[in-house]
């Protein structure tokens, strides 16, 4: 019994070890395993192929392909195309394209023609997307059609005041924060025996939004819905006092150089410290490394001190019920600027047939981290989330220092915050009626011609528009888009 104990002990203790050494086995090829599984996890799905239509800004889609190709290696196709043809083509989107990138101001036409498709729930509420970060109105309007959105936003400009601090400090006079003081203080600055003017860019385009910009403070009241059209009868109000008297205003005040204008060339002026006053926002010429998402440089700094303010407000507005000059109340904001005038949107093509991979694409693109990096290479973008109102060098380019850019920083915020704002109607033919305003002011601005003569003739030709479509399909366009 003894000699086989000693050969059972031995065997016994092998045969333990080997049972502990394969459970250890068992054990680091599960863990190896799950290890595996978890490295194939994280493997990164190149995305389906996707055909991009740009409308109107040939610099913006080549930025957002390489950025799409570097950091999820998927493929976008581009074509472009004017706004003006694609307006002419009746929105006409080709086969084949997934993405729509456009202004905003063609959303409500292309929603109501079934062009696109709204945003799902699912993007519209995801982290990644997070639209609580979106600044208020490019959440809240610009997007929107009928309540719910159909686009994600890419960026907008927003108008401010810029002024030579050292023409101000010189005439012991404060920048105006309203129409009523802007001729007064104006007067008591002066270049060369001539009273001070506004540098504004009236040039082709541009000019109807420089005159709305003026009259939008004015038009656009607490509980007054209608401020272009009448609502339900699409009667023209353009030819109201309120509208003829910003015109004259704007007319007096306008340097004779601004028929040639743009905004670019307005801000051009004003960080050379060529202009006293210059209406416009900020522009950068420095894109190149942003294209690589390096820390924008180039740009000498603005050679003269500015203060950046909002475009004046008005302490009154004309009432057209009482037909008399209304003082606004203590608590009403005196400003409004305008929305969705310029920038651009994207949506996905109804005719997508890649709807999965073209609505990750919007969600990724207009992300708090693609969309600073992608999203700021056009003088028609402009900060649209909170976060980058931290730092909008990447939109303003090195032109400003830190002080300007947290002064126009605050600008936009502080248009974001307010309740009141002005949009153009996006109803059809929208682009015709914006066209007539805009050569109206223009040869307003060259001409003798009275403000009210000149906007009748805008109203009389808005009528013939809307009675062309129909007053009644225009009546509920425009109903539909507020929702009301």
């Amino acid at each position: 019994m003894k000699n086989l104990e000693r050969i059972w002990l031995p065997t016994k203790l092998l045969m333990f070890g080997l049972m502990v050494l394969g459970i250890s086995g068992c054990k680091e090829a599960a863990t190896q395993s799950k290890i595996n599984e978890t490295e194939e996890e994280e493997v990164l799905i190149v995305p389906d192929p996707i055909s991009m239509l740009v409308i109107g800004e040939p610099n913006l889609g080549p930025v957002i392909q390489r950025q799409w190709k570097a950091r999820r290696d998927g493929e976008v196709a581009i074509s472009h195309q004017t706004l003006e043809s694609f307006v002419t083509s009746n929105f006409e989107i080709e086969e084949g394209v997934d993405v729509v990138i456009y202004p905003p101001e063609l959303l409500g036409q292309l929603a109501h023609a079934e062009k696109i498709k709204p945003i799902p729930s699912s993007l519209w509420n995801s982290d990644e997307f997070n639209k609580n970060e979106l600044l208020k109105h490019f959440r809240t309007s610009i997007v929107r059609y009928m309540s719910e959105p159909w686009a994600v936003p890419l960026g907008g400009p927003n108008f401010a005041m810029f002024c030579n601090q050292q023409a101000f400090e010189s005439a012991n006079v404060e920048p105006p924060d309203t129409w009523e003081e802007v001729e007064r203080r104006l007067r008591k600055i002066s270049t060369e025996d001539t009273p001070a003017k506004i540098d504004m860019p009236l040039a082709e385009g541009w000019a109807a939004r420089s005159f709305l910009a003026r009259v939008a403070p004015t038009i656009r009241q607490r509980g007054k819905l209608s401020t272009l059209f009448q609502r339900r009868t699409m009667e023209p109000m353009i030819e109201g006092k309120s509208f003829s008297e910003a015109l004259e205003q704007l007319k007096t005040v306008a340097t004779e150089r601004s028929i040639d204008l743009t905004p670019k060339s307005v801000f051009d002026l004003v960080v050379k410290g060529d202009s006293v006053v210059g209406f416009t926002w900020p522009t950068r010429t420095d894109v190149e490394a942003a294209e690589n998402d390096e820390e924008p440089a180039g740009e000498e700094l603005a050679e003269q001190e500015l203060i950046i303010l909002p475009l004046p407000g008005v302490n009154k507005w004309f009432d057209d019920d009482r037909k008399a000059w209304t003082t606004k109340a203590d608590e009403e904001e005196v400003h409004v600027d305008l929305i969705g005038f310029g920038g651009f949107v994207a949506s996905v093509s109804a005719e997508s047939q890649n709807e999965t991979t073209s609505f990750e694409f919007l969600q990724w693109v207009a992300s708090k981290q693609i969309s600073v990096i992608a999203l700021s290479q056009s003088t028609e973008t402009g900060p649209f989330r909170a976060s980058h109102l931290g730092d909008v060098s990447r939109w303003t380019g090195t032109a400003l220092t830190i002080d300007q850019t947290d002064a126009y920083a605050d600008v936009i915020s502080a248009n974001h915050r307010r309740p009141l704002v002005l949009m153009f109607p996006r109803i059809p033919a929208q682009q015709q009626y914006y066209k007539i305003l805009d050569q109206a002011v223009r040869e307003f601005f060259v001409s003798d011609q009275s403000a009210e003569d000149t906007l009748k003739q805008v109203a009389d030709e808005w009528r013939k528009i809307t009675e062309s479509i129909g007053a009644v399909r225009q009546s509920r366009a425009i109903r539909k888009e507020s929702g009301f």
